[in-house]
């Protein structure tokens, strides 16, 4: 969701630097699961991967660009 918004601001303002606290963010969290012994590092992993590959499945069918268009 954090990565989400960045992308937004950054289509809408152009500003790079919108990246480095939201994935400060984003890394934090990470830390903080796995420090207060919530999840489990293959868990903390695992919901990171989904969340990027989510992110970019939805960031390309928003540009319109389709995923088919890839394999062809």
């Amino acid at each position: 969701f954090v990565m989400a918004l960045a992308f937004r601001h950054y289509k809408k303002k152009k500003n790079k630097w919108i990246f480095l606290p939201s994935g400060l963010y984003i890394l934090l969290m990470c830390f903080n699961r796995l420090y207060l012994g919530v999840h489990y590092p293959s868990d903390v992993l695992a919901g990171s991967s989904l969340g990027l590959l989510l992110q970019t499945i939805f960031s390309r069918l928003e540009e319109g660009e389709s995923p088919r268009k890839y394999g062809e």
